[in-house]
């Protein structure tokens, strides 16, 4: 199977794509919090100097680079092209979530993770965006 010339065939293959693959960064982005909040993760994996970091940056950061694809890239509101549905989607509860964290015998509450989450978020959709809008030049 080759990939197609036609633009808007090359974005929608695209945004197809990005249905499938949210669903399963978004499953293993909850996967991997059910096992936290259970206490069971590696014990020596928060000592990892910036793991916990880099972890909170692509696990976000993967749910919101296929979601804002999957999504459309539709904006919140009709008048703003940003903050975009998506995004803001998953930054809601992964705010809350952080905040609810500090309840959790196993868990820690902290601004720097949020600023992760954030940070991932807020490029990833910018990259996934950067590529939809390639693929509708392509071929043109």
């Amino acid at each position: 199977m080759s990939w197609p010339t036609d633009p808007n065939e090359a974005q929608r293959r695209w945004r197809g794509a990005c249905h499938v693959l949210a669903v399963a960064s978004l499953a293993a982005l909850v996967g991997v919090s059910i096992v936290a909040y259970l206490g069971k993760l590696p014990p020596w994996l928060p000592n990892v100097g910036g793991v916990d970091k880099v972890g909170h940056f692509f696990m976000f950061g993967s749910v919101a680079f296929f979601a804002d694809g999957a999504f459309g890239y539709r904006p919140l509101g009709r008048a703003l092209a940003w903050p975009r549905f998506a995004p803001v989607l998953l930054w809601v509860p992964t705010a809350i979530d952080e905040w609810a964290q500090r309840f959790s015998p196993h868990r820690s509450s902290e601004l720097g993770d949020l600023l992760a989450d954030a940070l991932g978020i807020v490029l990833a959709s910018w990259l996934s965006a950067a590529i939809d809008r390639r693929l509708g030049r392509r071929g043109a």
